[in-house]
């Protein structure tokens, strides 16, 4: 904290060279007035805040893109046979349809992260709903299939460059609209609906397209219609046709949420929810930079990666693995298991959301809990896998295996907004959008690279692994981190004036301010007199 004898330039100065309030979201009524890189909140003097009501639209806008995002992502593995019998693709080419995602993913999230960072919100998220409108638009084009099958593959890169916003700009966006109360109750939801989105998928595909009819005697068929699944032509156009109308179902709806986004979704709103975020954050090189001094960020973005990336890469493989159980397990329940698992971790990741916000300052805590939960549940799993003890309860039985697995989802998709916020708070001044990006950005390596590797090594590896993660996990957050309040700090340090309410004015009880005055001379007032 400086003297007051320095002059408010000294003080500016400093503000400027520590790279604070120069990304998008400094606010016009908190600067200093000499440049609109310079931010006087960072004294947290007389703040205007407020709550818009259509912060909920905002969050509802999102939420809704990044469940279709989602969805387009995983739209061919639920319906493989039908795509190799009508579209003529292989099980490789499935593979890497949906390997786009991850692909594309990791080699444009840099460039997102300093988009996010540099223009803020609209920018990149309009962008990337243009995307995944444009890429599903390529799926559904009356062409010849030889041909379709090309612009199918361009489609699904498309959408998953648009990944890079839907699954770092949670943080951000809750922080820029909402108040501390809603936070992670906002970052919960928009992170959620995204997972969602591909479980969604296992339900809508096979819904809308059948499956090949295989009754058909093989001795009579044609050779290619045995190629590809198909019994007869009839089969395959129809097959085709239903398909196709999924395309457009899915380019329906994604145009359709492009153009509300374009229509209406601000960079910001007027006036900023809560102290925190009226702050400026740090340049976005010296923001990357710092964010090696943070121990408890780099702690959490290492945890997550190995917790979270490696979940992604077991449920991307569960069918193999539980193909191998002692009892085997269908592909189809498998995959009804894994929907179930995504939804009951979302819904319930929306109500430990909703709990942390009313419960602030226990994130870890409760981040520690899921994964010890989680911790048992694999470890029930695997002793159900090898019969290691045969006792009634313990043994593998359809009902056990239902309930454990959908408590591991419960588990680690409960974690995921969770793990951002602290992320957030661990790296403040950084930006929510560079945390989160490295976060997001990691665990999709560490996933991607798991399911690489299952390729050729025995799928039940990964249920030893995640035991090995999450059990190097717990110890290193409980021992190398400390729950992070920086955020928290600033938005407690101010108190709310009741007699101005309509207007949401935040007041330091330290500081003189003329409620009479226009916002920018309280705020200068209140840069001036601070120390």
């Amino acid at each position: 904290m400086q003297n007051t004898s320095n002059s408010t330039d000294e003080k500016q100065g400093l503000l400027s060279r520590n790279g604070v309030g120069s990304n998008s979201f400094g606010y016009e009524s908190l600067n200093c007035g000499v440049d609109e890189d310079e931010d006087c909140a960072s004294s947290v003097g007389s703040i205007v805040t407020k709550k818009y009501w259509y912060r909920w639209y905002i969050c509802f806008i999102f939420s809704l893109f990044g469940l279709l995002q989602g969805a387009v992502w995983n739209t061919w593995s639920p319906i493989d046979k039908s795509a190799e019998c009508a579209i003529g693709f292989t099980q490789s080419n499935i593979d890497l349809l949906t390997n786009w995602g991850p692909i594309t993913f990791l080699i444009s999230m840099p460039f997102f992260m300093w988009l996010l960072d540099k223009y803020g919100l609209r920018l990149p998220i309009v962008l990337s709903a243009f995307f995944t409108a444009l890429g599903t638009g390529l799926r559904s084009l009356p062409i010849p299939v030889n041909i379709l099958k090309y612009f199918i593959h361009v489609g699904q890169m498309l959408n998953g460059i648009a990944g890079c916003a839907v699954m770092a700009a949670p943080p951000l966006l809750s922080n820029v609209w909402f108040p501390p109360e809603e936070r992670v109750t906002a970052t919960s939801i928009t992170t959620l609906l995204n997972y969602m989105g591909t479980g969604v998928a296992y339900i809508i595909g096979p819904l809308m397209v059948q499956q090949p009819n295989h009754t058909g005697n093989a001795s009579e068929l044609h050779d290619v219609y045995l190629a590809s699944g198909c019994n007869s032509t009839s089969e395959e156009h129809a097959i085709r046709k239903e398909i196709m109308n999924l395309m457009y179902l899915e380019f329906g709806l994604s145009l359709l949420t492009f153009v509300c986004m374009l229509i209406f979704f601000p960079n910001k709103p007027p006036m900023p929810p809560s102290a925190s975020a009226s702050v400026g954050r740090m340049d976005f090189l010296e923001g990357v930079k710092a964010l090696r001094y943070h121990r408890t960020f780099l702690v959490v973005a290492l945890t997550f990666a190995l917790t979270l990336g490696g979940y992604g890469g077991w449920t991307g493989v569960l069918s193999v693995i539980m193909s191998e159980l002692p009892v085997p397990v269908s592909q189809d329940e498998a995959g009804r298991i894994g929907f179930f698992m995504t939804l009951a971790g979302c819904f319930f990741g929306l109500l430990v959301g909703w709990f942390a916000d009313r419960f602030k300052g226990h994130i870890k805590v409760m981040i520690v809990v899921l994964f010890s939960i989680a911790f048992l549940g694999y470890l029930y799993y695997i002793n159900m896998s090898q019969r290691w003890i045969k006792i009634k309860g313990f043994e593998l039985s359809n009902v056990g295996l239902w309930i454990d697995c959908i408590i591991i989802g419960i588990a680690m998709n409960a974690a995921v907004p969770l793990g951002m916020e602290m992320g957030a708070d661990a790296a403040y001044p950084t930006s929510e959008a560079i945390s989160a990006s490295v976060i997001v950005w990691f665990f999709n390596l560490l996933s991607f690279t798991l399911l690489l590797v299952m390729q050729f090594t025995d799928a039940k590896l990964t249920n030893y692994l995640m035991l090995v993660f999450i059990g190097v996990s717990i110890p290193l957050l409980i021992f190398f981190s400390k729950e992070p309040r920086n955020r928290m700090q600033i938005d407690m340090s101010t108190s709310v004036d009741t007699t101005d309410k309509d207007r949401g004015r935040l007041l330091d009880p330290n500081v003189n301010v003329d409620p009479n005055a226009d916002l920018v001379s309280n705020s200068l007032n209140s840069f001036q007199t601070s120390a």
